[in-house]
């Protein structure tokens, strides 16, 4: 719509308190042309140091599931992308009704991501019935947090396995000793 003033819209607004300019990324909020989840992002356009208007485009949240699905090859990874409110913009898989919402473990990895850049921690002591080792990274000067999640039996799946094959193994071996011993 030509005649819409926007100049009270959030991505219009965060340019306006004078900090730094810098990329703005709004809330996940549904489209009105689309009626899918996008997020508006903006940029001042400067002139002489000075806002001479702002530039805004709607993403759809799917350019960030599309690009997650394309680099994440392991189906057990789960992939989500917050803003640093602990707000979902995009998971992998995805999963419609997450998204704006708050995560449930999001406090713990929001507190571990307040002390340092990158890491990883296990998920909730409270949560035993599905332990995960969860990785995060902070987009360095984006609001952004990326967070990837996997099984801890997942992760061990692998290593219980060569673990167990060399058990028997030992124990092969032990027992064909012990057999030439008594001979």
């Amino acid at each position: 719509e030509p005649d819409q003033d926007l100049s009270k819209e959030p991505f219009f607004t965060a340019h306006q308190r004078g900090d730094l300019p810098s990329l703005f990324i709004g809330l996940p909020e549904h489209s009105r042309a689309t009626g899918g989840w996008s997020v508006m992002m903006s940029r001042p356009l400067l002139r002489h140091d000075q806002i001479i208007g702002v530039i805004a485009a709607e993403v759809p949240i799917t350019v960030f599931s599309d690009f997650y699905n394309s680099v994440v090859a392991n189906s057990g990874v789960k992939v989500k992308l917050l803003l640093d409110k602990d707000t979902l913009i995009a998971t992998k898989p995805h999963q419609e009704e997450l998204i704006g919402r708050r995560l449930e473990d999001g406090a713990a990895v929001m507190a571990a991501a307040a002390k340092r850049r990158f890491g990883v921690i296990g998920n909730l002591e409270t949560d035993t019935a599905a332990p995960q080792i969860i990785a995060f990274s902070r987009i360095p000067a984006r609001p952004l947090l990326l967070v990837a999640s996997r099984a801890r039996s997942d992760i061990l799946r692998q290593w219980r396995s060569e673990c167990a094959a060399s058990v028997v193994a030992f124990i092969l071996f032990a027992v064909t000793a012990g057999s030439l011993t008594w001979l």
